[in-house]
């Protein structure tokens, strides 16, 4: 396993200068990975987007989610050693390097981090490290920049004479309201006009919860370690509620597994919501714990996944991408027999119709995104109290003692004969 750098432009190997201040035609900033950097140290790094603080204030910045903090860098056991966390303020420096530069680093790491694999002929190739399940292209900084709010990185160092490396990445967005409002400025909007990825960004509905855009890693059990350290984070703070995420067909059973189901939003007005189908939620989520283990080139050949993929894909709130939903027209298509003409025996062969579902699910590419799945945590959070109003802004009536009726009716009877025996006296004094 190895990881290259695109640029050695300085001390430290990055480009000194400030992404936020590029224009459409700047945004080619090439920047050496978060590794390259003097003495850094082996461990997991939480790296913040410093265009936005929002994640950092939600997470660890207030004084009641301190304890979040100190839970973290305690530092998490993995192959019998403790990795050490370390939290990168978003205005404060590391190792000399400042903050805008240090997440140009991080990006620049998930855009180049490759690792060796062979090949059948015993040859070698080097491949990004989320290769086959997520392309390289899919980590280019200006969507990491334009999207993303937090990256979490796993840096290695196997002895004193060896380089560090990057094994495993995560990176995360915050959907939540005010952190998505403080994305989609209008300047930012102007920065990233062209951005296709910011463009779909801009329509993307608020949830409490931190979304997982992407993990990989070279190494075994670490990404399973890196989702343990955002279920402190997000168990932890008061902002989120879940943890979102898209899985692919081959490990939704995976994350069905570490908690992860299918459900409604925790934003009780999300649009894609299903209303009182609590049997659907059931079924579906019994299905994907019923899912065998597969990898990823067995999720448009197995029958039990191709079956699967047909009946959640026509929920929107489960579809990542619902342009890819069977039409009706389609799925007659799938209850027809195929013919193919097998060159070997020179015959034409007549296929079942499960083989035409299977060739039809992946040429319609079901499933190539994703399916969203939540990790409920603190559903059981207080809601904010609604703030009083202001003194003289509202008319506030003045409190009446609690008086039984009858007593209530017996005093105003009263009343109203002293009232009149006193006139009657005044009258007749007045005559005579």
């Amino acid at each position: 396993m190895s990881s290259r750098s695109n640029s050695n432009s300085s001390s430290y190997g990055y480009t000194s200068r400030s992404s936020s201040s590029l224009s459409s035609s700047q945004s080619e900033v090439l920047y050496d990975t978060f590794e390259t950097i003097e003495n850094v140290d082996p461990g997991l790094h939480i790296i913040y987007n410093p265009h936005t603080t929002f994640t950092y204030n939600h997470t660890f910045g207030l004084k009641e989610v301190e304890e979040t903090k100190q839970a973290v860098e305690k530092g998490f056991e993995w192959n019998n050693q403790i990795l050490t966390v370390y939290i990168h303020n978003p205005s404060s420096n590391y190792k000399n390097v400042n903050p805008v530069d240090l997440w140009g680093m991080a990006c620049s790491s998930l855009e180049n981090t490759e690792h060796e694999i062979k090949e059948k002929d015993g040859t070698s190739d080097f491949v990004h490290t989320c290769s086959p399940a997520i392309d390289g292209d899919y980590f280019s900084f200006d969507k990491l920049n334009s999207t993303t709010n937090m990256i979490i990185l796993k840096v290695s160092k196997k002895s004193e004479k060896e380089p560090p490396i990057m094994t495993a990445f995560m990176l995360c967005r915050d959907l939540h309201e005010s952190t998505m409002r403080k994305m989609r400025t209008k300047e930012r909007q102007r920065q990233y006009d062209y951005d296709g990825d910011f463009f779909a960004y801009k329509n993307v509905e608020p949830e409490p919860c931190l979304y997982v855009d992407g993990l990989c890693s070279k190494e075994r059990g670490i990404g399973k370690l890196i989702m343990s350290l955002l279920d402190v984070i997000v168990s932890k703070s008061k902002k989120y509620e879940a943890i979102k995420l898209a899985a692919l067909t081959y490990v939704v059973k995976y994350y069905y597994l570490q908690g992860y189901r299918f459900t409604n939003s925790p934003n009780e007005s999300f649009k894609k919501n299903i209303k009182n189908n609590p049997e659907l939620f059931k079924q579906v989520n019994e299905a994907a714990g019923n899912l065998p283990k597969l990898t990823k080139d067995q999720e448009h050949t197995n029958k039990q996944a191709i079956d699967f993929i047909n009946v959640i894909q026509q929920y929107k709130l489960f579809n990542s991408n619902y342009d890819t939903r069977i039409t009706d027209e389609q799925k007659k298509r799938f209850q027809r027999p195929t013919t193919i003409y097998d060159a070997n025996t020179d015959k034409f062969v007549k296929n079942s119709p499960g083989y035409r579902k299977k060739r039809a699910t992946e040429s319609h590419d079901l499933g190539v995104d994703g399916w969203y799945m939540y990790k409920m945590l603190n559903t059981n959070k207080k809601r904010r109290a609604k703030t009083p109003p202001r003194k003289g802004r509202t008319k506030t009536k003045k409190k009446t003692p609690s008086v039984s009726k009858s007593k209530k009716g017996g005093a105003r009877h009263k009343t109203r004969r002293s009232k009149k025996s006193r006139t009657y006296k005044t009258r007749n004094s007045k005559r005579k």
